[in-house]
């Protein structure tokens, strides 16, 4: 079946660019590793499923509970730890951060899905089943297409978002790139510290949108070459709060616009604008103001040269508990350890 499949598979891509994937645009080494996963998995897991007492062609419940679930969690397995040996092999990607990011991922859609392999498995037992199978399958493409949908207007969204922030450093040279580099940041931080990844999404959109307020911000402050005077300070200072005018109007997520406006406050509640300190604010927006400190230090700007990853490493480890949440630098630390910074 995998044989005969595999011909017929297309795979669309969700990235900036529309991109479908299948048999004559894909490396013909690729197709056959694909399809000699699926086989190894496949004949492992039912061989797995038969010696537990499964029998093939009974699908009466309780009797083949376990067997189907136990088989059903090694074809998981099997097929993950291929794909991060391959992985691991080609792209030097840890092999068991990866095998448990593709675990935390794909295992809900295998525990969706299995139930559907039941009942389909089910119809075609019965009289006429293919037809049932059919209209069983007619809803599940709907929902199929209406999901599609949403994921284009996700990435719509994260366009528009994109184009913000390239409107904001267009204006500014000196922080081209600089929103980018914080989501990169923010997002290593969070998934150190084991963010959901709904929350991993909110702290992405928040790094990209954290400093559109500057674009109210007038140029000749901005690219001053030397030190702010106080008063120049003071109107940087308004940045977080023209953001939150900017996107009033906006649907966002809450913690994503109160990331927006307070990822300038400290841990210790010597920040602006309103001076909030401690867990009053949820560690989305530390996580954003960390990443935001650091492109900060280890970026050349017109008043002062960039630092080493050294130097910004002490300088995290003195405001721990003072400007950062000792949370946050614990993870940021070991983050730039592994990735040889430090």
């Amino acid at each position: 079946m995998v044989l005969l499949g595999t011909p017929f598979e297309v795979v669309r891509s969700y990235g900036e660019s529309k991109v479908y994937y299948h048999i004559f645009n894909t490396p013909p080494i690729k197709t056959a590793f694909n399809a000699g996963n699926y086989i190894i998995s496949i004949y492992i897991s039912g061989c797995v499923y038969i010696k537990l007492g499964g029998t093939v062609g009974s699908l009466y419940i309780p009797s083949i509970i376990i067997p189907a679930i136990i088989s059903t969690v090694t074809f998981f397995l099997l097929n993950c730890c291929i794909l991060m040996i391959l992985f691991s092999l080609e792209h030097k990607v840890s092999f068991f951060s990866g095998f448990f990011q593709n675990f935390t991922s794909f295992l809900p859609n295998i525990i969706a899905s299995a139930p559907l392999g039941y009942f389909i498995a089910r119809f075609m037992l019965m009289d006429d089943g293919e037809y049932l199978v059919l209209l069983f399958m007619l809803p599940l493409m709907l929902a199929r297409y209406s999901f599609v949908l949403y994921l284009d207007a996700k990435q719509n969204y994260y366009n528009m978002i994109k184009t913000l922030t390239a409107a904001l450093e267009a204006k500014d040279p000196y922080t081209e790139g600089h929103s980018h580099r914080v989501e990169q940041y923010a997002e290593l931080i969070a998934k150190k510290m084991h963010r959901s990844a709904y929350d991993i999404e909110n702290i992405k959109v928040a790094s990209l949108l954290h400093d559109i307020g500057k674009i109210g911000i007038d140029e000749t402050i901005l690219n001053k070459p030397g030190r702010l005077t106080q008063q120049e300070r003071e109107i940087i200072m308004t940045h977080p709060q023209i953001s939150s005018n900017i996107l009033k109007n906006v649907k966002l997520n809450s913690v994503v616009r109160t990331c927006v406006v307070h990822h300038h406050e400290r841990f210790d509640g010597k920040g602006y604008p309103d001076g909030t300190k401690g867990d009053s604010l949820p560690m989305e927006a530390y996580i954003v103001g960390l990443a935001d400190a650091y492109d900060a230090m280890t970026s050349d700007r017109p008043y002062c040269k960039s630092l080493t990853d050294r130097q910004v490493a002490c300088i995290l480890r003195e405001e721990s508990g003072k400007q950062f949440h000792p949370k946050t630098v614990r993870a940021f630390l070991e983050v730039l350890e592994d990735l040889g910074k430090i």
